[in-house]
């Protein structure tokens, strides 16, 4: 409907600095290719990706140095059980 996702953020980001307001944007992606877009942004301040298959999830901690990352509880113990790290809070900040 926007033209995809980066045109979107992009007109969001607009309106927010056209009308001086201050808010957090958080987007949740379906898929890498989105993740990928999204984090260029600047000003996004969370990316959600939830809905990630595990292994999708590993390859994002393991080639991404972002810290925009939110994961929820049940999924990190899903990415616990898959990868092993050193330390979680390093990778990804973490909602619960």
């Amino acid at each position: 409907a926007a033209g995809g996702v980066g045109i979107a953020i992009q007109n969001c980001i607009e309106y927010i600095q056209s009308n001086n307001l201050q808010l957090p944007i958080i987007v949740e992606v379906k898929n890498v290719h989105e993740f990928n877009i999204i984090k260029e942004f600047e000003m996004i301040d969370r990316i959600l990706i939830d809905n990630f298959k595990p292994d999708d999830i590993k390859a994002l901690l393991k080639h991404n140095t972002t810290n925009k990352i939110i994961l929820s509880k049940s999924v990190i113990e899903c990415v616990l059980k898959i990868i092993q790290f050193s330390s979680a809070a390093s990778l990804a900040k973490i909602s619960i």
